[in-house]
């Protein structure tokens, strides 16, 4: 499964890599004419293009693994698996591992912002990781990655502005739409999600016997979800306050005809 994760990840990172070089980008409000971009300019054009069929799929396996064992037993929710939970768990890891090493090149001098994308990634694969590693959670670690539905709107929106601009009314509605799309998602798959998560997570925990799972897996997964909901919070402020900006801005001026 690694290999071929690995194998998928690397060939469309390839593909986009070599696309990037044919298209122009809108970077902060200047236009990089194609074959110029720098190779840092020329990343984060690649991972805005690898992360659309990697969302896809990733999303589409969570929600595939996750769905049965949430109304199932406590059996199933903990010490079972399937070959869709563990493609999931393993292309997320690969991704995700691959993601930590492209973001020290993309998300430019250290700040906040790094700091916070890089915890946010190496926290989640790690402990997606352990439980793979200790084969318990699967379900856990699956229902967690639902919430990268929400990222696939987020990459669009991104995507729409670096190769394509905001300057035409097109354009503009395009960025509302997945502005719109990426607020609703947030709020259902990881606004909600994230308190669904710890009600079952604990509720397991209260009613059946956990004394066979490690101490680690115990601690070590409510945690990190705490930590990636605590910042979903967060970056759910700023989405919604970026969605009233855009719905209010002004459409672009038309030209005068004399």
């Amino acid at each position: 499964m690694i290999a071929w994760c690995l194998g998928g990840v690397g060939a469309t990172t390839g593909l986009a890599y070599y696309v990037t070089a044919t298209w122009p980008l809108h970077l902060s409000g200047k236009v990089v004419p194609a074959g110029e971009a720098t190779t840092t300019q020329r990343l984060e054009a690649v991972d805005r293009l690898v992360l659309f069929p990697y969302l896809v799929v990733v999303s589409w396996l969570a929600v595939r693994a996750s769905a049965g064992p949430a109304w199932g037993s406590f059996e199933e929710r903990w010490f079972e698996s399937s070959v869709v939970a563990r493609w999931c768990l393993v292309l997320y890891v690969t991704k995700t591992f691959v993601d930590l090493f492209a973001q020290l090149a993309t998300l430019g001098k250290p700040g906040a912002k790094r700091v916070e994308m890089i915890a946010h990634h190496a926290v989640s694969a790690f402990c997606i990781a352990h439980g793979l590693h200790a084969g318990v959670c699967h379900f856990f670690g699956c229902l967690a990655i639902v919430s990268e539905v929400s990222t696939l709107f987020l990459n669009g929106l991104m995507a729409v502005k670096l190769f394509t601009g905001e300057k035409t009314k097109l354009q503009r509605n395009l960025s509302v739409l997945n502005g719109l799309l990426l607020w609703l998602s947030y709020l259902v798959v990881r606004i909600l999600l994230f308190p669904m998560w710890f009600w079952i997570f604990f509720s397991d925990v209260a009613s059946h016997d956990v004394s066979s799972v490690s101490k680690v897996q115990l601690v070590l997964y409510p945690a990190s979800t705490l930590t990636i909901f605590i910042l979903s919070l967060y970056w759910f402020g700023l989405i919604t306050s970026g969605l009233i900006k855009a719905l209010l801005q002004p459409p672009p001026n038309k030209k005068k005809v004399a």
